[in-house]
């Protein structure tokens, strides 16, 4: 019987509190059973019901040999015999889990948002959340991996009418990316690439913090859209970005999500950094509003060119990518730390 993946049990410290971790013991261990890859401290299904029981270690007890069996970000289980071999990815994160697991050759079709140059001949189907479904069924899959709350959950909804099966996901933190590392590996039947991606991404984040961890963390406006201008708010993955990078959101204390702010709110609270999302092809050096616009301009970080331009794949894209999303981001935050880095767009 192929083992199935259950949450490990422990409370997670979180990745908001790495950098003090950090200080305390430099480099966590990947292996331990209570780092940032613990399940309980998560709402919703990954953690026990109010009842006490565990629906993973249930789903695991219940597997069938020679099935592959998780839960999904819905509570859902998702089953495949023996390990899905026809994938299509509906979400561009776990896309890049899927080429960095070694099985990009399973993947039926690309969504348009999707620019890694080893599956550009794939079919597109469109956008993650509104795909073209006729297509998707045309291509039989035993496995699409979808955004979990798209359409209010009516993708995931239309998917299961049609027959397909399904891996509802979230994507919006660190926590979220080693999840899926996991589940995935499960279900794609590698499971030892995954547990060895899982823990060089676990690493790779402690060792960045660590690195800055004693640093005094400069005030960093990332800036998601410009007009209006919209951040990354408590709680984000770029906000747990951020802080791994020795940098401290100075909207982290805006709600949740992505809020939109005044510029003129920006400006008062005079960030010491600005970070900002350019092209996907990394033609623009610079922003045309980050040098015309005024506002902008009275900005006296972006007076100073302590501006950095990324790409926002990379950057705003939680994927197995984050550690060099957040080596680059520490690089620029902390020249005296890191070794310059090369330019992350």
């Amino acid at each position: 019987m192929r083992r199935s993946w259950i949450p490990r049990a422990g409370k997670s410290p979180g990745w908001k509190g790495l950098r003090s971790l950090a200080l305390a013991l430099a480099v966590i261990s990947a292996a331990s059973g209570c780092g940032p890859g613990s399940e309980d401290s998560r709402s919703g299904p990954e953690g026990r019901d109010r009842a006490g029981t565990d629906p993973a270690r249930e789903a695991a007890e219940a597997e069938p040999s020679g099935h592959a069996t998780v839960l999904d970000d819905l509570g859902r289980t998702v089953q495949v015999e023996p390990e899905a071999r026809r994938v299509v990815s509906l979400l561009p994160s776990a896309t890049e889990l899927v080429l960095a697991l070694g099985v990009e050759n399973r993947l039926l079709a690309r969504t348009r948002h999707d620019r890694d140059p080893r599956i550009q001949d794939l079919p597109d189907l469109g956008g993650g959340m509104n795909p073209n479904l006729e297509s998707v069924g045309r291509l039989a899959p035993d496995l699409v991996i979808a955004w979990a709350d798209a359409g209010d959950g009516r993708l995931v909804a239309r998917l299961k009418d049609l027959g397909i099966r399904t891996y509802a996901a979230e994507s919006e933190s660190v926590e979220d990316v080693l999840r899926h590392t996991e589940r995935l590996g499960h279900l794609l039947g590698v499971e030892a690439r995954a547990d060895s991606l899982k823990e060089a991404l676990e690493r790779g984040l402690q060792e960045v913090a660590a690195t800055t961890a004693d640093a005094s963390p400069p005030s960093v406006f990332y800036v998601v859209w410009h007009d209006p201008p919209v951040t990354t708010g408590r709680g984000t993955y770029l906000d747990s970005l951020i802080t791994v990078a020795g940098g401290r959101n100075v909207f982290g204390d805006v709600g949740s999500g992505w809020p939109q702010v005044s510029l003129e709110e920006a400006v008062r609270r005079n960030p010491d950094a600005v970070v900002a999302a350019g092209t996907h092809d990394g033609t623009e050096p610079e922003p045309d509003w980050l040098r015309d616009r005024s506002g902008w301009r009275e900005m006296e970080a972006v007076r100073a060119g302590r501006v950095l331009v990324v790409d926002p794949d990379l950057f705003n894209r939680p994927g197995p990518r984050m550690v060099e999303a957040a080596r680059a981001l520490a690089a620029f935050l902390h020249p005296e730390r890191l070794p310059q880095e090369r330019s992350p767009r």
